[in-house]
């Protein structure tokens, strides 16, 4: 499958398929990233990584959607996306489970 998507059902249930965003500006927050995936299907979680000192974007983020094929469908219209002068690039990171060595960053961190 593109993008490192591997096939499996269609939807996750209590799992996700966490997308690992990048080449995020330092302005981007949590909101942004919700209104850009949001459209292609159920986000359950967001979290842009911030600098601890100037809580300014590290220039990453992790989103988590219910949906195989809603994850598929975002990645393939958000990689290469312009935001903020910045060409996005977005990957398939991980299945979340309920397994903690499988879950996305989202949750082992926290929102």
């Amino acid at each position: 499958m593109p993008n490192g998507l591997s096939a499996g059902s269609g939807s996750g249930g209590s799992n996700g398929w966490c997308l690992f965003v990048y080449n995020l500006s330092p302005d981007t927050d949590d909101k942004i990233l919700w209104q850009l995936f949001g459209p292609f299907g159920a986000v359950r979680s967001v979290k842009v990584m911030r600098d601890f000192t100037t809580q300014k974007c590290k220039g990453f983020g992790f989103v988590t959607m219910s949906n195989y094929d809603e994850a598929l469908v975002a990645i393939t219209y958000l990689n290469g996306f312009q935001l903020s002068n910045r060409i996005l690039q977005v990957i398939n990171w991980c299945f979340s489970s309920s397994s903690r060595n499988s879950q996305c960053p989202v949750e082992l961190l926290g929102n």
